[in-house]
Parts: structure tokens; sequence; C-alpha cells
């Protein structure tokens, strides 16, 4: 449930998080945060799917940087839809559960750091206008994964600050 004001209510504790009030410009920015994930999720498995089928037709699947970045960008939105159907479920996970999936999108940007690095020097080499494109649209991707995860997994530790 969400409440949208500007006095302090209790939060709300439980095994998957905490549920907090937040005002109304911040759960804006969530959901604009949240939503851009979700684009660039979807196009990283749009991109993922092609380059599938070139493999299969054997016409080679294009940059390894890429292809890494398609497999890893939506993972992490496995892991919400996990939690929402944890929050919905009438068992819920044990504590170690939630830890071991946020220690998993660790691991996932930890892999996507690796393809950021890669893509901006492959972005720095490429020769045509549609290969920097295709970089930049991809490192876009992997940035506002990264950045979800940053978010959503260290919330907690924004929330202390």
């Amino acid at each position: 449930m969400a409440v949208y004001t500007d006095q302090p209510l209790p939060k709300v504790t439980m095994p998957y998080g905490d549920c907090l009030a937040i005002g109304a410009p911040q759960a804006v920015g969530e959901l604009v945060l949240t939503g851009a994930y979700l684009l660039a999720a979807l196009g990283a498995a749009v991109l993922l799917v092609y380059r599938l089928v070139r493999l299969l037709l054997r016409r080679g699947s294009g940059r390894w940087w890429s292809t890494i970045s398609a497999v890893l960008i939506p993972l992490p939105a496995l892991s919400f839809v996990a939690i929402a159907i944890s929050m919905f479920s009438n068992q819920h996970w044990p504590v170690w559960g939630y830890q071991l999936l946020s220690a998993g999108v660790g691991l996932v940007g930890i892999g996507l750091v690796g393809a950021l690095v890669r893509g901006v020097a492959e972005l720095l080499r490429a020769k045509s206008r549609k290969q920097r494109l295709c970089c930049i649209a991809m490192l876009l991707s992997i940035a506002l994964t990264l950045l979800n995860i940053v978010y959503w997994d260290m919330y907690m530790f924004w929330q202390g600050l």
C-alpha cells in the first residue's frame, strides 16, 4: 500500500522489505527509474533473441560484450517478479532467500560493470555511425540497469544517510 503524505507514518516490516511512506516526487522518480529499466530489459531481451537467431543461422552473434549484457540486463527483472510473487503468496521466503537473491543481483551488477568498461572501449573504436549508436544504446541500457541495482539493492543504505 502506497501512502503519499508529508506526515511521518510508521513503517511496516515484512520479510521481503519494509513499506515506508514516501512523498509524491520520490514516488514519481522511482516509477520513472523502474519504467526506464523495464524498457532497457525489454530491449535487451529483443537483442538477445536477434543474436540467437543470427547464431542459429550461422551468421555470427556479433560482439560478445553486448550479447553477455543482453543476457544479464533482464535478470534483475526476474528478482522483481520473484519478490512480487512472494508478496502475494501465502508462504513467505526465509530471510536468507532474499539475501541470496540480492547477492545474485549484485553479481549481475559486477558483470555489467565489466561489460560497461568493454562497451566504452568499443564505443571509442567504433568506425561507423551505426556502430556508435548501437554501442550507445547498449551502454545506456547497462547504465540504467546498474542505476536500478544500486538504488534498489542499496535502498536501506540510502535511507540511512
